[in-house]
Order: structure tokens, then C-alpha cells, then sequence
């Protein structure tokens, strides 16, 4: 859209500079300079810009949409130029021809595409208003959102098996086409290619160490067994420090010393750390024990 105002923006450019050129050679001069040249082109483009608009003024104030010669008349007679002398000047024998200009190809917006058959208007609205058109059916009408949903199980079960059979394929010829393959048709290498086996350098390192989905197994198996001990101490703890409240006598002095309380207190931290001695380890992962993953028996 730039490119096409750019080219017709230069091709008025051209046409007004010829134009002000020829009237300036009917004036008698050989020579112009380029300033001058630009300021009365701008004069030009001025005047002719507020003749058009005058004249779509009168036009509408008359309720036409097409301008008649009375409207360019009476926007030339606005703009203080006599339109009896216009004739005249038309005809003058000096007058120099520039030729015919060309004509730039003028570019057709892109067709839209139409889906069904457009309604046209009842018989009551004439056909000299220029509403606009209808749009398509679909838009106002009904719109088809698509098949209905199947429901079969075989139908359903031979898609899943299609739609699997496919993306393995896809997939397949992904890593063929990226890295190394072997072609299973020697004249045909597309139809079926195969992803060829990259040797490994220990190749019984796969035998030995587990995979990963057994090392996730394992690692979730001992997290497991490491919650259910640290629950199972955490309980007997709390069981313990109930029993020696219940068996521990009451103070017969009401007023007892810091001191004795201090030392009960710190028995107690004693206590509860030689019942449950892991308490603090196992919440802290950085202090647990090492543990081997163990291998299933089969």
C-alpha cells in the first residue's frame, strides 16, 4: 500500500513540474531555477487541491455525489478567477502541448472469496438506492461447525491404532532424515528407512547398572521406607515422654527453685535425645547415612 502512494505521489510530482515548466516557457522564460520551480509547483498543487474540495462542497450541499459544472464554476468563482475568461485561455495559440501522460495500471483489490449464493433485496426497496450487499449465508444464517462426534468403540480403536501407527512412523523418519540410516530398499531410500545402531564403547556397562526407571523406583522405595521410620520413631518418642509424665510424682512445694527446673528441663532434652537420637538427622537431608540401591529378586 506504501509502494502504490509512493508511485502515484510521484507521478503527480512529474506531471505538475511539466506543467509549471511549459507555463513558465509561455511566459517567456528559458531557464528556471529549482527553488522557484518547487514554489510554484507547490502554488499549482494548492490551488487545484481547494478548487477539488470546494467543488465536492457545492456538490454535497446539493445532494449529489457525482459534481456538475456549476459546482467547478462556482468553486473557481470563490477562489477569485472569472470562469468567462476560462474558455478563452483554453484556446489561446501559444499554448504548448505536453503530450498524453501515461497512464499507471491501476491495482484491483484482491477478490473475496463468496461461499454460497447472496439473497438479494425484497421487492420494496428499489435498486436505484445503493445499499450494500448481503453477506454470505453462513455469516447470519447458520453455521456448519463440523461432523458429529462418533461413538463407536471398533470405529474409535482402529483411529487410536491409525493415529499411533502414523506419529511412530513420523517419528521414525524424523531421526532416519537428522542422523545415521540404512536404507531397507536399495533403489527406493525413502520408503523405508531404518535408524542405524551407533556402537557403544562399553557395551556391557547397559547389562550391569540399572536404568533409570529402576533407579526412580528405588529412589522412591527408599524415601518411602525412610517417612515410615522417621513417622514410627517420631511416635515412640511422643509414647515415651507421655509414660514418664504419668509415672513422674508431684512437686509437694508449689514454689521450687530455677534451678530444679532448669535441671528437669535439660533431663528432659537428655531423654527425649537418647529415645529418639535421629530426630534431628533425619529432617536434615545433607546429614542422612549413605544408602546402596537394592536390587529386586526375581
Amino acid at each position: 500500500m506504501a509502494a502504490e502512494t509512493s508511485s502515484t505521489a510521484d507521478a503527480n510530482h512529474q506531471s505538475l513540474t511539466m506543467a509549471v515548466a511549459a507555463l513558465c516557457y509561455e511566459a517567456g522564460y528559458e531557464s528556471v531555477e529549482e527553488s522557484v520551480m518547487e514554489t510554484l509547483m507547490e502554488m499549482l498543487q494548492s490551488y487545484l487541491t481547494e478548487t477539488g474540495r470546494s467543488t465536492h462542497a457545492y456538490c454535497e450541499l446539493g445532494g449529489r455525489t457525482l459534481p456538475t459544472n456549476l459546482d467547478v464554476m462556482s468553486a473557481i468563482a470563490d477562489l477569485g478567477f472569472t470562469p468567462n475568461n476560462l474558455i478563452a485561455y483554453m484556446h489561446r495559440t501559444e499554448r504548448i502541448n505536453l503530450g498524453q501522460l501515461t497512464k499507471t495500471n491501476e491495482t484491483l483489490p484482491a477478490p473475496v472469496l463468496q461461499v454460497g449464493k447472496s439473497i438479494n433485496f425484497p421487492n420494496y426497496i428499489p435498486s436505484t438506492f445503493n445499499y450494500p450487499h448481503y453477506p454470505d449465508p453462513h455469516a447470519y444464517i447458520r453455521t456448519m461447525t463440523g461432523q458429529t462426534p462418533e461413538n463407536d468403540y471398533v470405529i474409535l480403536r482402529e483411529r487410536t491404532s491409525s493415529q499411533k501407527r502414523d506419529v511412530e512412523r513420523a517419528l521414525t523418519r524424523f531421526v532416519a532424515k537428522t542422523g545415521r540410516s540404512l536404507p531397507l530398499l536399495p533403489d527406493d531410500k525413502n520408503a523405508f528407512p531404518l535408524i542405524a545402531a551407533e556402537p557403544s564403547t562399553h557395551p556391557y556397562l547397559s547389562a550391569i547398572l540399572p536404568s533409570d526407571l529402576e533407579m526412580q523406583k528405588l529412589m522412591e522405595a527408599s524415601e518411602e521406607k525412610d517417612n515410615e521410620r522417621s513417622e514410627k520413631d517420631l511416635g515412640d518418642a511422643q509414647s515415651k515422654q507421655k509414660q514418664n509424665k504419668r509415672q513422674r510424682p508431684p512437686n509437694e512445694h508449689s514454689g521450687s527453685n530455677s534451678v530444679e527446673g532448669q535441671t528437669s528441663d535439660s533431663n528432659r532434652v537428655i531423654v527425649s535425645n537418647a529415645v529418639n537420637p535421629h530426630s534431628s538427622v533425619m529432617h536434615n537431608p545433607f546429614l542422612r547415612p549413605v544408602k546402596n540401591p537394592k536390587s529386586k529378586r526375581k
